[in-house]
């Protein structure tokens, strides 16, 4: 699973990580933070081995995604997904 980088994830100013954690709210289930790859070549996250989202997004409606910002200046920025129908196109890519 991918999801596009923030523009200033692959800026200067975000100490040339490797890697972001991102914390993830689906509804009202419970949150969880995993450590994404950063792909600097397609300007994208990558899941780990074993990610918790594909999972979780089962039957959900709502998926906030968030890290923390620039280095240095305590200030979360993220994504806000409506999810809705990820079951069935996922059970298409599946079969």
């Amino acid at each position: 699973m991918r999801i596009d980088a923030l523009p200033y994830m692959l800026g200067l100013a975000n100490g040339s990580n490797k890697s972001f954690d991102l914390t993830f709210k689906i509804d009202s289930k419970a949150v969880f933070t995993e450590t994404w790859a950063l792909d600097w070549q397609h300007a994208e996250l990558k899941a780990p081995s074993g990610s918790q989202l594909a999972n979780q997004l089962q039957h959900a409606e709502k998926l906030t995604v968030t890290t923390e910002g620039i280095v240095g200046r305590n200030s979360s920025v993220g994504y806000v997904y409506d999810v809705r129908g990820f079951d069935q196109l996922n059970a298409t890519l599946c079969m």
